[in-house]
C-alpha cells in the first residue's frame, strides 16, 4: 500500500466515522513490557472487521528517563489474552536537558493490518519505562474496515 493510497483510505475512514485515535498522557508504567488495558488505548475489533494501524508514538515526559512501546494484537477483547507483537519496539530517551514535550512518532508503511479472522479480538500497545516514577505518553491511530476491503 503506497503512502498516498493509505492517506486516501484514512481520509475516507475519517469521513465515514471509522477512524481510531487512542492515546494516554501523563501515565506511569512498569519497568517491563506490559500490555495496556486502559480503555483509552485498546480497541476491540468487531466480528468480520480488521484494524489498520497507520501511526504510533511514545514519549517520555520525565527528564533523564526512557519509555519504549510496540503495537500488539490481543486474543481477547479489552486487551486481554495472549498478545502478539505487531511492530518493532520504538523508544524515547530524554537526556538531562529536555526541551519541550517531544515524542517519537512512527509511521508504518505499509500499515499494520490486524484481522478478526486471525483470532485477534483487540489492538493495544505494550509499554515500559525506566521505573514506575517515569511519566510517559503513548498512543496509536488508524481505522477499522470490513475484512473484505482491499487496502
Amino acid at each position: 500500500m503506497s503512502g498516498r493510497f493509505s492517506q486516501e483510505q484514512g481520509l475516507r475512514a475519517a469521513r465515514e466515522g471509522r477512524d481510531i485515535h487512542r492515546y494516554a498522557h501523563e501515565q506511569t508504567v512498569t519497568a517491563g513490557f506490559v500490555v495496556e488495558v486502559a480503555a483509552a488505548i485498546y480497541y476491540d475489533i468487531p466480528a468480520g472487521h480488521q484494524v489498520i494501524v497507520k501511526e504510533a508514538f511514545v514519549g517520555c515526559e520525565t527528564v533523564d528517563e526512557f519509555v519504549a512501546g510496540y503495537i500488539v494484537a490481543c486474543a481477547e477483547v479489552t486487551a486481554g489474552g495472549a498478545a502478539t507483537q505487531k511492530s518493532k519496539q520504538f523508544h524515547d530517551h530524554v537526556g538531562t536537558k529536555k526541551e519541550g514535550n517531544k515524542h517519537v512518532h512512527l509511521i508504518f508503511d505499509p500499515p499494520i493490518c490486524i484481522k478478526y479472522s486471525d483470532a485477534h479480538r483487540s489492538v493495544s500497545m505494550a509499554v515500559k519505562a525506566t521505573d514506575t516514577a517515569t511519566v510517559v505518553g503513548f498512543g496509536w491511530c488508524g481505522w477499522v474496515e470490513d475484512e473484505g476491503t482491499l487496502s
